[in-house]
């Protein structure tokens, strides 16, 4: 258990590791205090250890040591102990709710971002429509106002959707159609037209060779 706010693990000093639903003050036992404290000083003694922090640790488990070894102090520091670990505890379980909450706060974003493409690609789709529209349109008024059989508001073209077209109908019987078919017809159009005139041209200069 990590040192909080002053608060020093006496029993991590010493090695012991209680779980979560242990309560050391009761399975800790004087003996294994007074075990783990010999096996410690000799290996920790400035004296014997190179290491550097050999002193510091070597102070720490006096410390540990003087507070265990006194039931008063030991009764006392068992209760902040408990304090402590339920702290942590709650500061554990505030910290997985704020990480949930991170990480539906980023799904949700993400889910707006592709909502937000979704909405560009479908604008872009009625904008392209819209200008094939105009082009039929106007080829159609220059041959004589030959009135386009598709919707003239771009509202009337269904949204793209990522799923596969199924033909369907409409209340009154008629067969509906996708903004690929709409667009695909347009070009239909405009290319039947084109064609004509270039017959019409051909024929004209024939016409005059002969």
């Amino acid at each position: 258990m990590a040192s909080d706010g002053g608060f020093v693990d006496h029993y991590a000093t010493l090695g012991f590791a209680p779980g979560p639903d242990e309560d050391p003050s009761r399975t800790v036992t004087l003996k294994a205090v007074e075990r783990a404290y010999k096996r410690l000083a000799l290996a920790l003694h400035p004296d014997k250890s190179k290491e550097a922090d050999a002193p510091r640790r070597f102070e720490e488990l006096q410390r540990a040591i003087a507070v265990l070894r006194d039931p008063e102090r030991r009764a006392a520091f068992d209760a902040s102990y408990v304090e402590a670990r339920e702290r942590e505890a709650r500061e554990l379980q505030r910290d997985a709710h704020t990480r949930a909450l991170r990480s539906a706060l980023r799904s949700r974003e993400a889910r707006g971002d592709e909502a937000a493409r979704e909405r560009e690609a479908a604008a872009r789709k009625r904008r392209q429509l819209d200008q094939l529209r105009r082009e039929t349109e106007a080829e159609l008024a220059r041959r004589g106002g030959v009135p386009t059989p598709f919707p003239r508001s771009a509202s009337a073209v269904p949204r793209p959707s990522a799923r596969p077209f199924a033909p369907a109908s409409n209340a009154a019987g008629f067969r509906t159609f996708t903004y690929d078919e709409h667009v695909a017809r347009e070009r239909r159009i405009l290319a039947r037209m084109r064609e004509r005139e270039g017959d019409v041209a051909d024929a004209a200069a024939s016409a005059s060779e002969a």
